[in-house]
C-alpha cells in the first residue's frame, strides 16, 4: 500500500511540473494540436493539418463545408473544415477556415455566447 501511495505521489508531482509548464508558456489550462502543435492527451508532438476534409456530394468530392449556400443552379460551402490530427494517438481538432465567410443570420445558424469574463483579479487564482 505505501509503494503505491508513493507511486501516486510521484505521478501528482508530474502533472504538477506539466501544469506549471503550461502556465509559464502562457497556455489557458489546456494544449491544442493547432495551436502549440503538442497533443493534450499524450504529448506527442508530431500534427498532421489536413486542410481540405473531402465530402461526397452528388457523385462529385467536396470540401467539408459546416454550411451550405443553396443558389439557382448549385450550391456552394460556406466556411471550411480544418482537422489537426495527433500522429500517434489519432485525436482530432476541428475548426473552420474562413469563418467570415458564415453569416450570422442564416437560419441554420445559432448564436450561443458565453458567460462575461470576470474581472481582472477576480478568479480562484490571484
Amino acid at each position: 500500500m505505501d509503494d503505491r501511495i508513493a507511486e501516486l505521489e510521484r505521478e501528482i508531482e508530474s502533472l504538477r511540473a506539466r501544469l506549471d509548464a503550461l502556465a509559464e508558456q502562457g497556455a489557458p489550462g489546456r494544449t491544442s494540436l493547432r495551436i502549440h502543435r503538442r497533443c493534450p492527451v499524450c504529448d506527442h508532438r508530431s500534427v498532421l493539418r489536413i486542410e481540405r476534409v473531402a465530402d461526397r456530394s452528388h457523385g462529385a468530392i467536396e470540401a467539408l463545408a459546416p454550411l451550405i449556400e443553396s443558389g439557382f443552379l448549385e450550391q456552394r460551402g460556406l466556411g471550411q473544415f480544418v482537422v489537426y490530427v495527433c500522429r500517434q494517438c489519432g485525436l482530432a481538432e476541428w475548426y473552420v477556415a474562413r469563418i467570415e465567410e458564415i453569416p450570422l443570420d442564416h437560419p441554420s445558424v445559432r448564436v450561443a455566447e458565453g458567460p462575461p469574463k470576470p474581472p481582472e483579479g477576480s478568479g480562484p487564482f490571484r
